[in-house]
């Protein structure tokens, strides 16, 4: 357009162009405006995302974790949450990509912050077994103690929850340890129960040996308190029985002892009269010296009828032989021991019971083999003596996996001893374990 030309234009072209022009620099500025705005408020969410992931990071410091009580613990995840939830608040007012952006870190917060109100509800699920804290900051607390009503079925519920559950690596390992600490409680004390209700009469100085030894296996030491009384009740029965006992034989020595002393006053008598009966009546007349002689040699006759009267010598009483103790023996059954190493079966039909060389408190016993049959007679509270060392069974587990898992249910019971068979003759057969103190 010419300048002539603009000059005649109409005036309000002319307004309407120069409004155009506004209003284009204007939203230009509102562009640049709500851009300027919208990279703050990102960058400002994104510092936030940052210090969100560096708190829940720290949670997920076991040696933190320790030291903080559950209720600590949910009070931080819950401030956690809370934070989280007004970040993705303001991310609605992004862009859908700056959105995109960030919702991928904000997923793995809330994810963490997920898998530690889990791991808190397992650190519940180990404490709703006892009846105080199970951890606390020094570790496993070996004075807690299983709550009365407490089953292996409700110990197995519980576990079963926690596997549910994704676990740290440490805690996976804590709640092995307190589900073996927890079993080990019932069983100990299920054993002792068992074996008083099968000898609460039968009051020897063994039983009481095995009852004593029975009640040492109890954890934590506050359950054993629980038998205290008991045991000294046991204990008091045991020596007044020994004692009766020897008051019953110090009465029959008497009364046999006054026995022989009868027979023997009243063989002495019948040994009198014939010495004085038997002479007279075979005499000779005074003065014959044959007969002086006769009567002498009939006055002897007499003493070797009376030895010859006498009943014969009673043979020597030979001895019980004394009860093997080398070796592996219970229930009056001797097994020798020999050794085997490594890993595979022990042969089949051996006279051995094997003591296993990587561990030599642990025994093995083929199922095919004499000892094999005689070991399911060992219960829980009989003894075993092996190599002159008495030991008493307080635990048995039947249909235990043979597999890389069943060395550590061999350890986790604390057992001076411990020794298994197969449960069937299937080679990839199950075992039984017996554990012993």
């Amino acid at each position: 357009m010419k300048k002539n030309e603009l000059k005649n234009t109409n005036p309000l072209f002319k307004i309407f162009i120069v409004f155009c022009v506004v209003v284009a620099s204007s939203w230009s500025i509102f562009t640049v405006a709500g851009t300027v705005k919208e990279s703050n408020l990102k960058d400002r969410l994104v510092e936030k995302q940052t210090m969100l992931t560096k708190e829940v990071n720290q949670l997920f410091d076991e040696e933190v974790l320790e030291e903080l009580t559950i209720e600590e613990t949910q009070e931080k995840l819950t401030l956690l949450a809370s934070q989280m939830n007004k970040i993705q608040n303001e991310m609605k007012n992004l862009t859908d990509k700056n959105q995109e952006t960030l919702r991928q870190e904000s997923d793995k917060i809330v994810a963490n912050i997920q898998m530690m109100e889990d791991l808190v509800k397992i650190r519940q699920l180990h404490d709703s077994l006892f009846t105080v804290a199970v951890f606390d900051e020094s570790g496993l607390n070996k004075e807690a103690q299983v709550k009365e009503d407490v089953t292996l079925a409700k110990i197995e519920e519980v576990q079963k929850a926690i596997e549910q559950n994704p676990q740290a690596e440490k805690l996976a390992k804590e709640t092995k340890m307190v589900m073996d600490f927890a079993k080990k409680q019932v069983e100990t004390k299920a054993a002792v129960d068992s074996w008083l209700a099968k000898n609460k009469n039968k009051y020897t100085e063994k039983n009481y040996e095995a009852f004593e030894k029975l009640v040492k296996a109890v954890t934590p030491k506050a359950a054993q308190e629980a038998y205290k009384k008991t045991l000294a009740d046991f204990k008091k029965a045991v020596d007044k029985q020994i004692k009766k006992e020897k008051e019953e034989a110090k009465k029959k020595a008497e009364a046999e002892a006054k026995e022989q002393q009868q027979v023997a006053a009243s063989s002495g008598n019948n040994q009198s009269a014939t010495g004085s009966n038997a002479p007279s009546s075979q005499a000779p007349s005074a003065g014959n010296q044959s007969s002086a002689n006769g009567a002498t040699t009939n006055q002897q006759k007499p003493a070797n009828q009376a030895v010859q009267n006498q009943a014969p010598a009673a043979p020597p009483v030979q001895p019980a032989p004394a009860p093997r103790t080398d070796g592996f023996n219970f229930k009056g059954q001797h097994f020798d021991l020999s050794s085997f190493s490594g890993v595979g079966a022990v042969p089949q039909w051996t006279p051995y019971i094997y003591q296993w060389s990587d561990d030599p408190s642990h025994y093995l016993i083929e199922k095919a083999s004499n000892a094999g049959s005689a070991i399911w007679s060992v219960g829980i509270g009989d003894q075993v003596v092996i190599n002159g060392q008495t030991y008493t069974v307080f635990n048995m587990m039947s249909n235990v996996p043979n597999d890389d898992n069943a060395y550590g249910v061999l350890k986790s019971q604390g057992a001076t001893v411990t020794w298994q068979t197969c449960d069937s003759a299937n080679p990839n057969s199950t075992l039984t374990l017996w554990f012993a103190a």
